[in-house]
């Protein structure tokens, strides 16, 4: 199955049992030199990004997640280093009645903006840092697919 087919897969499967669908893309880099394993981007996805979203929601409700890794070739940054750029795609289905914990109607909520954001600095337990994200809700799933799989490298989360 490719990465397009499981997102929207995923997609459909979550507005079958009724939960509220968001899309996130996240953006870092790391340096090329680092060959960082897949273990290194499931950790940051789980550990921090989703810890985050999980706090602003009560323990009682039904969350899921799946997201894909867009892996982009290296470019020539200034000294001669090279950075790697990556890309996290991902999908966060969230019961209704819960999803105004992390959306209103003019965007995320003020203190999960605020919580996010603080994954800008790489921190002393964080691998690397997000230096942008985009949370919203799911409009389009055709579209976004498209353009999330535009390139034909990924690395496949585990399947939640």
């Amino acid at each position: 199955m490719t990465p397009r087919q499981l997102l929207i897969t995923k997609y459909l499967s979550y507005q079958a049992q009724g939960l509220s669908v968001f899309t996130v893309s996240l953006s870092t880099y790391i340096q090329e030199h680092w060959n960082p394993p897949e273990e290194m981007f499931r950790h940051m996805w789980d550990d921090h990004f989703i810890y985050k979203i999980r706090r602003r929601l009560p323990f009682k409700a039904r969350f899921d997640h799946d997201y894909v890794i867009e892996l982009s070739p290296p470019m020539l940054a200034r000294g001669g280093a090279y950075r790697c750029f990556y890309g996290y795609h991902g999908l966060l289905a969230i019961e209704p009645n819960y999803a105004s914990r992390v959306w209103s109607g003019s965007g995320l909520k003020k203190h999960l903006w605020g919580s996010l954001k603080s994954l800008r600095k790489r921190g002393l337990y964080r691998p690397f840092c997000i230096n942008s994200f985009l949370v919203e809700p799911a409009k389009n799933i055709e579209s976004w697919s498209n353009y999330i799989t535009k390139t034909a490298d990924y690395a496949m989360s585990s399947g939640q």
